[in-house]
């Protein structure tokens, strides 16, 4: 389920984001990827990857458009991040979430809640990544956690929280005033 602020459009073309449930394999979400038409780009930082068979990074291709999908995997806590660019972002996220168990509030609320310190930073980064605005008293919490490690990663993630927030206010405010000239300054 994408949490991520911004644009509902199916065709907007903002960047959006989607994070797999921890333990889905890279396998699993390349093919679900192929599945739905993407083609994965040759390419890579020559270095094997961390974990075998679970690469850091990968990107592909829709051939019927421009749009483009990069796959990070964090492999200390676990993270596999896709994030989508180009026209339809909207579509293409719906239908790799109809594909892929991804992560939604509820699970991030989880993750952050645990008493396992990287399960816990897993939920913050998340949150981070799908830039769950609704989650920052969440995130703000953990400013204060007695892991130092913890604390850090919360206290990263809530100055993404709040760009978002800016970020989505100011493009509220731009719409406000464009569609209603009642509104306007004068």
């Amino acid at each position: 389920m994408n949490v991520a602020n911004g644009s509902s459009s199916a065709n907007s073309v903002q960047p959006r984001r989607m994070v797999a449930v921890p333990g889905v394999p890279f396998a699993r979400i390349a093919a679900a990827l192929d599945g739905l038409g993407w083609v994965r780009v040759a390419g890579g930082s020559g270095a094997p990857p961390l974990v075998p068979g679970e690469p850091e990074w990968a990107q592909w291709e829709r051939t019927d458009s421009e749009a483009t999908l990069h796959y990070t995997f964090q492999p200390v806590v676990g993270m596999r991040s896709l994030e989508f660019r180009g026209p339809l972002t909207g579509t293409r996220l719906a239908e790799a979430e109809a594909a892929i168990p991804n992560i939604g509030l509820v699970e991030l609320v989880t993750l952050m809640r645990s008493e396992d310190m990287r399960t816990r930073i897993l939920g913050i980064l998340a949150a981070a990544e799908l830039e769950a605005v609704p989650l920052y008293d969440e995130v703000r919490k953990l400013a204060g956690d007695s892991d130092e490690r913890v604390a850090k990663a919360a206290g990263l993630a809530l100055r993404r929280l709040m760009d978002s927030a800016l970020r989505d206010t100011a493009a509220a405010t731009a719409v406000a005033f464009r569609g209603d000239s009642d509104t306007r300054p004068k």
